[in-house]
């Protein structure tokens, strides 16, 4: 519930912000606005101030600005009118370049959250929870009989990443980050190995676009975090137990850890180290396989110099998002999965959700701000792509007004608000099906 109720909390920020800059721009240039509504669907709560309905609506995924001549542009294609009459402080009757800024204002208040956000994360400083920078090597744990970059590199597991293309290594997610930006692109490494450094080069295989070696983070078998009233604290563990042996079998890391419990049926026997002492518990399975504790994480901590660089770095970070879904959407060019592209509202929710609550379930205010500045870039994007009804589809149509030096009839403007309908309609059922697909595999 709690994922939920952060996911939602993020969303509507996110449309608020951006049905604001319609809203604002609009105003700015002498355009009525009728309904400001955050959600989508029956009016829950609704006031009216300066000619504005400020509306919130039941579906907590999306909102629209209704800017004034709508009514009218819909009355006129009824009465199969060639042309909408000249309305005073009607969208339709504005300026071409007027509609143009209106249109951008949406996508424009985003990237400027976002931009704000990042810049205060980065000045101020922020901590993240992430993994060690010590490493397994995926052939060691998939078996699939195949070489991975890792391997081919002379990687081991237990190696200890300590530099990759001349940028210093401390968590899993820096070496993540690294990697994942050079598919096909031999870089250097330097490693820990059992106290002596080595050094050399590893090529990340391309994915879809995205860099990747073969290695899952090593997560020494700690229990953490335990949960009340879980099979774990009901069998006798406690927080600090280091897990030696499960089903009879030697653990050295969370990963053989959840292999183990995977080939449990309704016990699981486990040897633990507790204070130096070796101990032995079975642990009653529920349906869910979920021991009910955590392995330990590490914390990261970011922080810019000063605010000026706090902005710079905001601006990389909005034009790494930029170039990600650029890549994303070339992944779907390329014949990549649409799981890996394309994700429903319920999974963004989900996401947001999640992502913010840290390993004890506490919120994470600065995860959760970082978060709402990457998807508001994103959505700022993908709401400039030429698809007819998104902001960027319908910036053609004052584009094309001007570049033609005449107005469009109003049926080739419902003509194309029609396809870009139905466009959108197709993407919304493939949305809703990524999301039936994501829920059902949790």
């Amino acid at each position: 519930m709690i994922y939920t109720l952060i996911g939602l909390l993020g969303i509507g920020i996110i449309v608020l912000i951006h049905e604001f800059g319609h809203y604002f721009v609009a105003r700015f240039c002498g355009v009525g606005v009728e309904t400001f509504s955050v959600g989508l669907g029956p009016r829950i709560l609704s006031t009216t101030i300066a000619g504005t309905e400020f509306r919130l609506s039941a579906i907590p995924l999306g909102g629209y600005c209704r800017m004034k001549g709508n009514r009218e542009f819909s009355e006129a294609v009824n009465e199969k009118k060639r042309y909408l009459d000249p309305i005073e402080g009607s969208y339709y009757s504005a300026a071409w370049w007027k509609r143009v800024l209106i249109l951008l204002g949406g996508p424009f208040f985003n990237v400027l959250m976002a931009i704000i956000l990042y810049t205060s994360l980065f000045s101020i400083g922020y901590s993240i929870e992430t993994l060690p920078n010590k490493i397994i090597l995926a052939d060691d744990i998939d078996q699939a009989g195949t070489s991975t970059p890792a391997s081919l590199a002379n990687l081991q597991s237990a190696d200890i990443i300590t530099q990759l293309d001349g940028t210093s290594i401390d968590s899993f997610t820096d070496l993540q980050k690294i990697i994942s930006q050079h598919p096909n692109s031999t870089i250097s490494y330097e490693i820990l190995r059992q106290g002596s450094i080595l050094a050399g080069t590893i090529t990340p295989e391309n994915v879809n676009g995205v860099g990747r070696i073969g290695v899952y983070a090593w997560v020494e078998p700690i229990v953490t975090n335990i949960t009340s009233g879980s099979p774990a604290e009901i069998a006798g563990l406690q927080n600090g137990d280091q897990i030696i042996s499960a089903n009879g079998v030697p653990i050295e890391h969370s990963i053989s850890l959840v292999r183990q419990l995977e080939l449990a049926s309704s016990t699981f026997p486990v040897e633990v180290l507790r204070d130096g002492t070796q101990l032995s518990f079975t642990i009653a399975l529920g349906m869910e396989e979920d021991l009910g504790f955590q392995t330990p994480t590490i914390t990261d901590r970011y922080a810019a110099e000063n605010a000026f660089s706090g902005f710079l770095e905001s601006i990389r970070s909005v034009g790494s998002v930029v170039g990600g879904v650029f890549q994303s959407i070339g992944m779907i060019f390329t014949g990549a999965p649409l799981d890996q592209v394309i994700s429903g509202p319920g999974q963004l929710v989900f996401s947001i959700g999640n992502l913010s609550l840290g390993s004890s379930n506490a919120f994470v205010f600065s995860r959760f701000l970082e978060l709402i500045a990457t998807i508001s870039v994103a959505i700022a994007i993908m709401n400039l792509l030429p698809i007819p009804v998104t902001d960027g589809g319908q910036l053609l149509l004052p584009i094309a007004e001007a570049i033609l030096a005449r107005r469009l009839t109003l049926r080739f403007q419902r003509n194309y608000l029609t396809i870009g309908s139905i466009l959108i309609l197709l993407l919304l059922v493939l949305a809703v099906y990524q999301d039936f697909n994501f829920f059902r595999n949790l």
